[in-house]
């Protein structure tokens, strides 16, 4: 993907498939790197979609800490409209029961199986992209 954004192909460009940009194909396969990639070179994580998301609600709706860091704009870490619907999406996102949220992510019905993962990716001791 470096290579490609190297030679000038367009970060913000849209998958024929989906009709959304690369960077929500990549946020949706959790390729952290390429995000991370596609948003360096000048992809736009804000962009609105047509379902009235972003690709940056999409990082966060995801659960995955290293991603939703990897497409965070500065913008959304001072005070305003972008931090407020962030922090409501994630208000959102913890009122909804877990099992609901997997069987909505998944599309998987049946019994929810639970096992303990140890935090290895340095985001602190819960996982938070903003914990240090």
């Amino acid at each position: 993907m470096r290579e490609l954004l190297e030679v000038g192909t367009d970060p913000d460009v849209f998958d024929g498939a989906t009709g959304l940009p690369v960077l929500c194909r990549a946020i949706a396969a959790d390729d952290q790197p390429v995000a991370e990639a596609l948003v360096q070179a000048g992809a736009d994580p804000l962009r609105r979609l047509p379902d009235g998301t972003t690709p940056l609600l999409r990082a966060v709706d995801g659960g995955s800490a290293e991603l939703a860091r990897a497409v965070l704009p500065d913008l959304a870490l001072h005070p305003g409209p972008l931090r407020e619907e962030l922090l409501d999406h994630a208000r959102h996102l913890a009122g909804i029961d877990p099992e609901a949220q997997l069987r909505r992510r998944t599309g998987v019905p049946g019994p929810v199986v639970r096992t303990r993962q140890q935090d290895t990716n340095g985001c602190g001791t819960n996982g938070s992209p903003w914990a240090g």
